[in-house]
């Protein structure tokens, strides 16, 4: 072969290598402190800062009795099992090729959510969650001091990370309001303010006792349905959330509604000294809710699918179900033993 081709080859090969790795976006190219989005070891995190353009932020801190919102609320443990999992598992997709990589970054500096994630109390890494890359099922991701956006999503998951991280803070609280089950729960009591012949209290100092006292004459039970008493304890108040926020209401509707009678009070008390107490009142029908009509085309004076409660220990009003609370809601004769009719 001709020298000179041989030679025109070789500066062709070594002309093609060299634009390859100019222009090389895959991740093997960039130093690994740029791409390295994931925490292996989520125990150790102990505080987790997210803040957009907008103002939107919130703070979420590990305490010895779990995560706390904003250094206000409990937080929700599945929103945090969640983040904390996003964290660990967290992987790239592809890097951004090169021509898209500037949009990518002017679009992220306007647009996008700046993650600061805190391990045994200092800062370990921040990074930016960007826009959802539809076709790819990914979300563009960017280091901090970084100029190399990545793709990344959760292997497996058939869905976008960037939901994971959302700012609002009443998405991050806890719904609970009572969470006993029977071997933590010493007492519930039961009452009905206007119609006191309904209301009850049981208590359950140990698995040896139980019983129920008629508030309306104080008086114990006598022939008591003992299954019935013990599947009350063993299930109604765990686990029990409020369905949401309220959104509707002005401050004087609430004070106005906090001010009458509640229709209910639930009063709890745990062995370990905590006590919750849960005022209920009734919600008015509201037309195009569609239960504002009985099975005789009445108009409904009350809504039967859903109710407003005081959170315990604070004056925050809230939307409950009925379903939920029906099971907790029940009447002292519900709770005497009847013989069956032959």
């Amino acid at each position: 072969m001709n020298r000179n081709l041989i030679y025109l080859i070789v500066v062709i090969s070594l002309g093609a290598i060299a634009y390859f790795f100019a222009t090389d976006t895959s991740k093997n190219t960039i130093p690994k402190e740029l791409r390295d989005f994931a925490v292996e070891d989520t125990s150790s995190i102990d505080k987790i800062f997210m803040a957009d353009r907008s103002g939107k932020q919130v703070l979420l801190e590990r305490k010895t009795g779990g995560w706390i919102v904003n250094q206000k609320y409990k937080a929700r443990n599945d929103a945090i099992a969640y983040l904390l999992g996003t964290m660990k598992r967290i992987a790239v997709m592809s890097p951004v090729s090169k021509t898209a990589r500037e949009n990518i970054i002017k679009e992220m500096a306007t647009v996008s959510t700046k993650v600061e994630i805190y391990q045994n109390n200092k800062l370990l890494k921040t990074y930016y969650v960007g826009s959802d890359v539809s076709q790819q099922l990914g979300t563009y991701m960017l280091i901090e001091e970084s100029t190399n956006p990545f793709v990344m999503n959760i292997p497996g998951f058939n869905g976008f990370v960037s939901v994971r991280y959302f700012l609002k803070e009443n998405d991050w609280r806890d719904k609970r309001i009572f969470n006993y089950t029977s071997k933590k729960l010493l007492s519930v009591k039961i009452d009905y303010p206007d119609t006191t012949e309904y209301s009850f209290q049981i208590s359950h100092p140990d698995s040896a006792h139980l019983w129920v006292i008629a508030l309306a004459d104080n008086d114990t039970l006598k022939e008591l349905d003992t299954l019935q008493t013990i599947t009350y304890v063993n299930n109604s108040l765990w686990n029990i959330q409020f369905e949401s926020f309220n959104h509707r209401l002005t401050d004087h509707q609430v004070d106005s509604i906090k001010s009458l009678t509640p229709y209910c009070t639930i009063h709890v008390k745990g062995k370990d000294n905590t006590e919750k107490l849960l005022k209920i009142y009734r919600k008015p029908a509201i037309k195009k809710e569609g239960n504002e009509v009985d099975n005789y085309g009445l108009l409904r004076k009350w809504d039967i699918d859903r109710m407003f409660a005081v959170i315990p220990g604070t004056d925050e009003l809230v939307v409950i179900q009925a379903y939920v609370f029906d099971k907790i809601m029940k009447k002292v004769e519900d709770f005497r033993f009847k013989e069956e009719s032959v």
